[in-house]
């Protein structure tokens, strides 16, 4: 029996998610839906929780307290999404790649993006689906990991996969 794929999910595509974004929702849906019938695991941090503390209708009306319950319900529901604690050796890992930037001359990695990208290493994922790929992206020839927008894949006409949107055709 295969392995199913296992990616890892940054913050802003359950943002992209709980806003229900026109542009994303098909396919973050979709995602979802593979990662609930055992196609695909999704991973992420429980900083997301901290991360996706609100949604775009609260942002114009004010807290409503059925957002929280229901965000809350999303991340209780372990067959959807793989929930990850910030471990010290992930903590570590997570130092390890804002020394290894600054050392290098690469850009400033921020401390929730280095905790999330440690948090896809010590996990064995093999992408990183994030809609703001490049924080991640430029440490690929570090970590092995790359980053790029969620995507679909069409395998039913056997053709092969296209690149996936957001990597300017590389993986």
């Amino acid at each position: 029996m295969p392995t199913k794929k296992r990616v890892y999910w940054d913050a802003c595509v359950f943002i992209s998610y709980f806003d229900k974004t026109p542009s994303r929702i098909v396919t973050i849906d979709d995602l979802l839906a593979q990662s609930k019938s055992g196609d695909l695991e999704i991973v992420t941090s429980t900083l997301s929780i901290v991360e996706v503390a609100f949604n775009i209708a609260e942002r114009t009306a004010g807290l409503i307290p059925q957002v929280v319950a229901d965000m809350d319900a999303f991340w209780r529901d372990t067959d959807v999404v793989t929930l990850i604690e910030p471990s010290v050796p992930i903590a570590r890992q997570a130092r390890s790649l804002i020394r290894y930037a600054m050392d290098n001359k690469l850009k400033k990695i921020r401390c929730p993006d280095a905790t999330h990208l440690a948090s896809a290493q010590n996990t064995g994922c093999v992408e990183i689906h994030s809609y703001n790929f490049a924080d991640f992206d430029y440490l690929k020839g570090h970590t092995g990991i790359p980053a790029m927008d969620p995507y679909l894949t069409q395998t039913s006409l056997g053709l092969p996969p296209a690149p996936p949107p957001g990597t300017g055709g590389t993986t």
